[in-house]
């Protein structure tokens, strides 16, 4: 399938940056969010060149998830990464932050990024009260 170069790229005014975990966390919630009704999805993947950062020959891919209009404009884009490391993850969240400041600067953007950790001891015993296959609308 065809992949998005940066130049290619719309986001909506609201922006996820979700990270496919080793948990399957982020893949789960990439893959349970629907779009509202009036909206559409549509996903392509893309590729964010790191050159400028020193990374010679280094990119970024995700996949890039729009919720977007009848006129077909994203109100709600996703951004899933895979699980990178530094240096690579703060050169790619860099990137996605500059493509969504140019996009349209003059609208104040919604920035989600979910950080997702392993349970602490304290919460041990707990119970999860999080139904499974329930899906959220934005």
């Amino acid at each position: 399938s065809h992949r998005l170069s940066v130049a290619a790229m719309r986001v909506g005014s609201r922006v996820v940056v979700l990270v496919r975990d080793s948990a399957g966390y982020g893949a789960a919630l990439a893959d349970a969010l629907r779009p509202s009704p009036g909206l559409t999805r549509g996903s392509s993947p893309f590729d964010l060149p790191l050159d400028k950062y020193g990374l010679n020959g280094e990119k970024a891919s995700g996949e890039l998830v729009s919720f977007s209009d009848s006129s077909g404009s994203p109100q709600v884009s996703f951004f899933v990464l895979p699980d990178y490391r530094p240096p690579v993850a703060a050169c790619a969240m860099n990137e996605i932050l500059a493509l969504i400041s140019s996009e349209a600067p003059s609208i104040q953007p919604i920035l989600i990024v979910p950080f997702i950790t392993r349970p602490s001891g304290c919460f041990h015993g707990m119970v999860n009260a999080t139904k499974t296959g329930q899906l959220t609308t934005l």
